[in-house]
């Protein structure tokens, strides 16, 4: 299978996208955009945790944490992921969840000085990013106007990632 485009830019992207959009479980879905968002934020200051047990005892599926010079980190985004197909009310459910897990890094990085921290809800093959401020912890507030798939909205994928790198979360 050759590459597909976009940010399904290899052999083994494209297996995996195909995988995430076939799997009844979230499995797929989280092995495709662990390795995409390895991609985007390869840099020296960021780490990919997965499975971070938060205070909570919850676990979102991963969580990409920011470091800084004087050895201070942050959690920056927060990453929950679903299978490709669910219901209105899974969807909801999903927020939820997201919003807790955002609110939870928010609560770790707050004695910092973080002011906000972004999440990602990945559902299949698609992403939708987000931002939560410390001032209005209830809101997921949307970055983008509907989910992105990698492979036809690599651009504003990668402007996302790029905003969220630069971002002062502070």
């Amino acid at each position: 299978m050759a590459s597909q485009g976009g940010l399904i830019n290899t052999n083994a992207l494209a297996h995996m996208y195909k995988f995430a959009e076939e799997d009844p479980l979230e499995d797929s879905t989280i092995g495709l955009w662990d390795t995409i968002l390895h991609n985007l934020f390869q840099a020296d200051d960021t780490v990919i945790i997965p499975n971070k047990r938060q205070p909570s005892g919850q676990r979102p599926d991963f969580i990409i944490r920011k470091f800084y010079p004087t050895g201070r980190f942050i959690e920056l985004i927060v990453v929950e992921g679903k299978p490709q197909y669910q219901t209105a009310s899974q969807d909801i459910s999903a927020d939820y969840q997201v919003l807790g897990y955002a609110n939870e890094a928010l609560a770790e990085g707050r004695p910092k000085g973080q002011t906000k921290v972004f999440a990602m809800r990945v559902v299949g093959v698609k992403a939708m990013f987000y931002e939560v401020r410390a001032q209005n912890p209830t809101v997921l507030r949307a970055l983008a106007v509907d989910y992105l798939d990698p492979k036809f909205s690599s651009t504003t994928i990668v402007t996302l990632a790029n905003m969220i790198k630069a971002s002062n979360v502070f």
